[in-house]
């Protein structure tokens, strides 16, 4: 599988670039395109704006618990770097990336 990252003015996509599988239609049994072995299908993938501690953790570098200390302590404002839904904390990936080029909390 080859990648390739792209930037779009307001987001950001990832692009990968896959092996074409054929396509079956579910209800009659049989593939209603068959490509050649050699032809690739293109998915497009929106990046999420708000992640897990976790996956967030292993995407920034920091560690799970080095964010949630930044919340603990307020250095981190919620409905900016995170928001808090269901139990869980979400980190904004936008918020974050001002975070750290502003300094600002």
């Amino acid at each position: 599988m080859k990648r390739q990252r792209t930037s779009h003015p307001v987001d950001a996509f990832d692009i990968a670039l896959l092996p074409s599988q054929p396509i079956r239609n579910v209800g009659s049994g049989h593939a209603s395109h068959a490509p050649a072995n050699d032809e690739q299908m293109v998915v497009q993938v929106r990046t999420a704006e708000y992640v897990t501690i976790d996956l967030f953790a292993a995407i920034s570098g920091l560690t799970a618990s080095a964010v949630r200390n930044m919340i603990h302590e307020g250095k981190w404002t919620e409905g900016r770097q995170y928001q808090r839904r269901a139990g869980r904390v979400y980190v904004s990936l936008k918020g974050y990336e001002k975070w750290v080029a502003t300094g600002l909390v």
